[in-house]
């Protein structure tokens, strides 16, 4: 090969690596700009951010940090709450306290704290209401570990106020990281069976029984609830949801607490959800509980119904193939928490959690009891 020839390859192999180098470093600024700080964008219910609690099944670890979903920060305080770690976690002198319980969509699944529906409402609330604003969500509750967590954890702070999301998979819990969820139900049927107030038929008692037969007989709990199952959805819905409730606003009511039900429909089977929810609110409404219907508000329609983001997630291992796919990752995630209200079939996305707050601000100082 003569040296003109040597002298080709080698300036064009320097100006590669040259352009490999320029490109590479494009890359990290992109990847530093879309601020990644889990690769894997792994769901809440993959990290191990749970303590065993046999009185609920299980709770949030205190003082947990970790990294989900791409860009979410996971940090809980002292008690096991949701923080922000932008925020300072102290009360100050004279301001009320709101709590806010549920699963995972008063956790925040998908947005950072400041970006849950809680959070949101922090920022929007007047400056001249001081109110400290407490998330007590836990990944996977359903309402009757949210009654306990009412009972147990949060009744205690004296809140001024208490927020419970309702959605459509809280008849039972959807994590058991322990297996100790149906030694919760069991003890909260005998519970129920056992105070006479509630008026239980011959009837009734009997299907008690075999509701909790088929809690200790099914493989995993939310089977309970199963299409085939052939369980009564009606007394179930009772049992599973109207009566915690009514016990969850009795307790507040005791305790000088404004308590709100926030019905959060998933993203799509609107209409079964209804189905489900406006025969209880019914009920519910006779007993004193007061509800914020947010099916309207949080309605979609086609154009904007996510077919949902794949649970476990890598990108290629080579290089630059990896970062075009965490940055791809990052930008689709975005779109969809800015342009859509669901970010899944069940959670909504930043903007869905800002109509969220929105619509709660606006029923809270629109009616008695906020100021």
């Amino acid at each position: 090969m003569s040296k003109r020839w040597r002298r080709r390859i080698a300036v064009a192999l320097a100006s590669l690596a040259i352009t490999l180098l320029f490109a590479r470093a494009a890359l990290e600024l992109e990847l530093r700009r879309a601020d990644i700080v889990d690769p894997s964008f792994v769901y809440e219910n993959r990290l191990e951010m749970w303590t065993r609690d046999d009185a609920l099944g299980y709770v949030n670890k205190a003082g947990f940090r970790a990294a989900c979903f791409g860009t979410v920060l996971v940090h809980t305080d002292a008690d096991g709450f949701r923080a922000d770690p932008h925020e300072s976690g102290s009360g100050n002198e004279g301001e009320r306290t709101l709590v806010g319980i549920g699963d995972s969509v008063t956790w925040g699944t998908s947005v950072n704290a400041e970006d849950s529906f809680l959070g949101v409402l922090r920022r929007r609330l007047p400056t001249e209401t001081p109110v400290r604003i407490l998330n007590a969500g836990v990944v996977g509750y359903s309402t009757v570990q949210e009654l306990l967590l009412l009972e147990r954890r949060v009744l205690p702070l004296a809140p001024d106020f208490v927020l419970v999301n309702l959605c459509r998979n809280d008849f039972l819990p959807t994590e058991d990281p322990f297996g100790n969820a149906r030694d919760v139900y069991l003890a909260y049927l005998r519970r129920i069976s056992e105070d006479e107030s509630w008026g239980w038929s011959e009837q009734e008692r009997r299907r008690l029984g075999e509701l909790a037969e088929r809690i200790r007989s099914v493989p995993e709990l939310w089977q309970v609830m199963a299409a085939n199952s052939r369980v009564d959805v009606a007394f179930c819905r009772k049992v599973l949801l109207e009566i915690p409730l009514r016990l969850m606003s009795a307790a507040c009511r005791a305790h000088d607490a404004r308590f709100l039900v926030l019905l959060i429909p998933p993203q799509v089977g609107l209409e079964p959800y209804r189905a489900t929810v406006e025969p209880m609110m019914q009920s519910l409404s006779a007993h004193g509980v007061e509800f914020l219907d947010l099916c309207d508000a949080l309605a979609t329609d086609e154009s904007e119904v996510v077919a949902g983001l794949p649970r476990t997630w890598r990108p290629r291992p080579w290089p630059f193939l990896r970062e075009i796919d965490l940055i791809a990752r990052a930008r689709r995630v975005g779109e969809l928490q800015d342009e859509n209200k669901f970010i899944d079939d069940v959670h909504p996305s930043r903007r869905g959690n800002v109509i969220i707050a929105e619509r709660i601000l606006e029923h809270l100082t629109s009616t008695p009891g906020w100021r």
